[in-house]
């Protein structure tokens, strides 16, 4: 994307709108457009090749016992390997089609590629416009003294590149920090550490914001229970109509020898998340001792197969690859808890085992027909805006914005990034958690009847979060 000769066109507020409808499903209970399987072949075609593809190999196997594809991109794309798609599903031409999304949804989601940023400004002079950084959650003042801490402190007169973002709450354009959409390299120190926390992919601009909004109810849901140490009800397995839910748990049992347990939260949104374990009951040291995994849906059951079907390759990897000596360091140490890999790494380590025993290990098990399900309904945009409605009606603003790239044009798909202000965003890294500044996760505890009052600041949990 050349400055000189490329031809993007502006970003502008009058090319911000709502997601169009109608986006007809073809069932009530299914929430997607189209099934990504059958166009794997098609995919293929246009994106892999070894020389000039953008996908620069796609390979697929079973892992954990389960169907899974890698499509790399090229390295002169990206040299970090979160940045490369992976497809977890029940088939091969589901894993391979979903792994090929995820790519180019990651190329999206590093630098802008469809529009030329525009707007570059002091937040002063564009906040009756622009969401306040303040409430994504950034960072005590001695965080940034610390030696090689990339980012900078917010100064509202300093100024910065911003994007447009349609405003549910608003119903309006509005204004985001590029920094925040766009998590690729900069040139210069962004605000905070961004990943691909609400990115997704989908056949039509609704169904892409719907699953970003998930991903972001997910992580959300799953590191507020982490650092205020809530407590989660846990499933009984068993329960499940989809009989392949227990399956996956017996066979990660059978095949690598771990004990499977699952829990279940939700926020005041009611969206059902899953908390998801696998623990080695043998205790042997040279092997991981837990390995954590989550995922949301609207669909109850859906979310938890999941969570478990994403939960065997990652167990089956990080057996592949677990370190005691390096383990135990990271236990000792949480600064030394880096990257994304680290943090599955360091709850490998028996010692670091009891820092998840606040979740229940024995009693009653909640049946998975008791948790509520989704209202049917024929068209995803009426859910994207029932979801929307309920973070509405908690206090909570939705914005997304559209990083459609135009490969992914080319292939009649969509992305998105979705940002709920307050919201627990996902980081790698211990120092680059943020928690600062976020007032709805000391008072979530309370709000959701687990407190008598809110929490402090230095009552959350000091520990780097297990999730991969």
């Amino acid at each position: 994307l050349c400055p000189d000769c490329g031809r993007r066109p502006p970003d502008t507020p009058e090319s911000v709108r709502p997601p169009p409808g109608p986006a007809r499903k073809p069932a009530p209970g299914v929430f997607r457009v189209a099934d990504l399987a059958g166009r794997e072949e098609e995919l293929r075609a246009m994106f892999v090749d070894g020389e000039t593809g953008l996908i620069q190999s796609l390979v697929s196997d079973a892992r954990g016992g389960s169907p899974m594809a890698v499509a790399r991109l090229a390295p002169a794309r990206t040299s970090d390997e979160s940045h490369h798609g992976y497809g977890r599903c029940d088939d091969f031409p589901a894993a391979r089609a979903t792994a090929m999304v995820e790519a180019l949804e990651r190329i999206a989601g590093i630098h802008p590629r469809a529009r030329r940023t525009t707007v570059v400004a002091a937040y002063a002079d564009v906040a009756d416009r622009a969401l306040d950084p303040r409430t994504l959650g950034l960072y005590p003042d001695d965080r940034y003294d610390l030696p090689g801490f990339w980012f900078a402190p917010f100064d509202p007169a300093r100024e910065i590149s911003w994007v447009w973002g349609y405003s549910f709450g608003r119903d309006a354009p509005l204004l985001v920090p590029e920094s925040y959409v766009y998590y690729g390299p900069r040139s210069d120190p962004g605000l905070a550490y961004e990943s691909s926390n609400g990115c997704a992919a989908g056949g039509c601009a609704a169904e892409a914001v719907l699953y970003g909004l998930l991903e972001v109810a997910e992580r959300d849901a799953v590191l507020a229970t982490w650092y205020a140490r809530m407590p989660m009800s846990p499933v009984d397995l068993e329960s499940a109509r989809d009989r392949r839910i227990p399956m996956i748990a017996e066979r990660l049992r059978h095949r690598l020898g771990y004990d499977v347990e699952a829990y279940v939260t939700a926020m005041e949104q009611g969206v059902p998340v899953f908390w998801v374990m696998a623990v080695d009951p043998a205790g042997d040291p040279e092997r991981p001792k837990a390995v954590c995994g989550s995922a949301a849906h609207l669909e109850p059951e859906h979310a938890l197969r999941r969570a478990l079907v994403e939960l065997g390759p990652t167990l089956e990897g990080q057996l592949d690859r677990y370190d005691p000596a390096r383990a135990a360091r990271l236990a000792a140490d949480s600064d030394l808890v880096r990257v994304l890999e680290d943090h599955p790494m360091l709850y490998g380590h028996r010692g670091a085992y009891d820092r998840l025993a606040f979740l229940p290990a024995a009693g009653p098990r909640l049946a998975l027909t008791d948790i509520p399900g989704w209202p049917a309904r024929d068209d995803l945009t009426a859910d994207l805006a029932e979801l929307a409605r309920r973070y509405l009606d908690s206090g909570m603003d939705v914005i997304a914005v559209d990083t459609t790239s135009p490969e992914m044009e080319a292939a009649q798909l969509h992305s998105a990034k979705v940002i709920v202000p307050g919201a627990v965003p996902i980081t790698f890294g211990h120092r680059h958690r943020r928690t600062h500044g976020l007032p709805r996760l000391l008072s979530r505890p309370r709000l959701l009847g687990h407190r008598a009052e809110d929490l402090r600041p230095d009552q959350l949990n000091p520990f780097p979060h297990p999730f991969p």
